[in-house]
C-alpha cells in the first residue's frame, strides 16, 4: 500500500491516514462523526457562537482594545487530502457561513495552512507542528497590526533548526509508541515565562510572557484551549507581553484588570459543535478550586499574575521595570 494514501482506523480514537498521519477518530468529540456528516453541527451552537463573539467584541472595543476571535482549524479539514474520508466536513466555514455579522473579526486559517508546502501538523499529534504555529502567529500579527510580516516570518522559519523524535497525543495510544522526526524552533529572542503550574491541559492553567525584544509594545490577553496556547511562544516573538488563560469563556473580569491593548480568544475547529455559553462563566481564578484540582501556583507566578492585573500602578510598572531593564 502506498504510505501516502488515507489508510484506515486503527481503533475507536485513532485513524491512520496518509503520509505517515494520524488522525483523531472518535473520543470525546465525535471528530470522525463530524467529519463524515453523520453529526449535523447543532443550531444552538451557531447560536452560541454569534452571540458569544459579538458580545466579546462589544465589550472589548468599547473599552479601547482590539479583539480577534481564531477559529484553529481541524487536522483532517486541513490535511484533507490525508484523511479517511474525501472532502471532511469543516465546521469552522458552517459556523462562518451561518453568522456573517462576526466575519470580520474571526480569522479561520484553513486555507493558508492547506496551500503552505510543508508540514504545519505534527504527523503523530492532532496540533499544529512548530511550522504551523510560525505561520498563524505570523499571519495574526499581521491582521492586529495592519504591517506585513513577511520578513518576520522568514525570520521565524529559519529558527526551525532542531530535529526530534516526537509521539504526540495520537501516537502515544499506541504499544509500542509511534513517533516520527519533526522540526522544532530554537528560541532566539529573551523571554520571561510564568505558569500557575495546573498540568494535563485542565481549564484553569494560566501562562505568562514577558518578551522585552518584541516586535511590537503591546499588552496581550490570550483566552482558549491547548492551540491557542502551543501559539504562545511564537507570538511573544511579535508582542512585549502575553497572559494566556485555558477556558472555554471570555471572562470579563481578568480583562477589565488587565487592561490589555488586544484580546485574541480561540477554539479549535471541533468545539463549534457544542458551544459553551459566556454568561455561563464562573470567576477565572476559582476554576481549580471549583474542579478541586491540585492547586499551589509558584510564588514567581503568584507575582507576575497579580502585577499584570495591576496595570497601570506601582505594581506592575515595579515587576515590569525589572524585566525590561535585565
Amino acid at each position: 500500500m502506498d504510505e501516502n494514501l488515507p489508510r484506515k482506523l486503527s481503533t475507536d480514537d485513532v485513524a491512520i491516514g496518509g503520509a505517515g498521519h494520524l488522525f483523531l477518530h472518535n473520543g470525546a468529540h465525535h471528530v470522525y462523526q463530524i467529519a463524515s456528516g453523520q453529526r449535523p453541527p447543532l443550531a444552538a451552537a451557531f447560536a452560541t457562537f454569534r452571540r458569544n463573539i459579538l458580545g466579546r467584541h462589544a465589550t472589548v472595543t468599547a473599552n479601547g482594545a482590539q479583539y480577534l476571535h481564531i477559529i484553529f482549524p481541524d487536522k483532517q479539514s486541513v490535511l484533507n487530502r490525508h484523511y479517511v474520508i474525501p472532502n471532511p466536513v469543516c465546521l469552522g466555514e458552517q459556523h462562518l457561513l451561518a453568522s456573517p455579522e462576526v466575519a470580520d473579526f474571526v480569522y479561520y486559517p484553513l486555507q493558508e495552512l492547506r496551500q503552505d508546502t510543508g508540514d504545519v501538523f505534527f504527523h503523530t499529534d492532532t496540533h499544529l507542528c512548530d511550522r504551523g504555529n510560525i505561520l498563524v502567529a505570523s499571519n495574526l500579527a499581521t491582521l492586529l497590526t495592519g504591517e506585513d510580516q513577511t520578513v518576520s516570518l522568514a525570520s521565524l522559519l529559519s529558527c526551525l533548526s532542531h530535529a526530534a523524535e516526537y509521539s504526540g497525543d495520537l501516537g502515544a495510544r499506541f504499544n509500542p509508541p509511534i513517533s516520527h522526526l519533526e522540526q522544532f524552533i530554537r528560541i532566539a529572542w529573551p523571554l520571561a515565562v510564568y505558569s500557575n503550574g495546573l498540568t494535563g491541559g485542565n481549564n484553569g492553567t494560566a501562562d505568562i510572557i514577558f518578551s522585552p525584544q518584541a516586535r511590537y509594545r503591546k499588552r496581550v490577553l490570550l483566552v482558549g484551549d491547548s492551540f491557542l496556547r502551543g501559539s504562545m511562544r511564537f507570538l511573544s516573538y511579535f508582542f512585549t507581553e502575553l497572559l494566556f488563560l485555558r477556558s472555554p469563556y471570555f471572562h470579563e473580569e481578568v480583562f477589565l484588570a488587565m487592561k490589555p491593548d488586544v484580546v485574541v480568544t480561540a477554539n479549535v475547529e471541533r468545539y463549534l459543535y457544542a458551544c459553551l455559553a459566556d454568561e455561563k462563566r464562573g470567576a477565572f481564578c476559582m476554576i481549580p478550586h471549583v474542579n478541586e484540582l491540585a492547586y499551589a501556583p509558584s510564588k514567581e507566578f503568584a507575582e507576575a499574575f497579580s502585577a499584570v492585573l495591576s496595570y497601570p500602578r506601582t505594581p506592575y510598572q515595579t515587576f515590569v521595570d525589572k524585566i525590561f531593564s535585565s
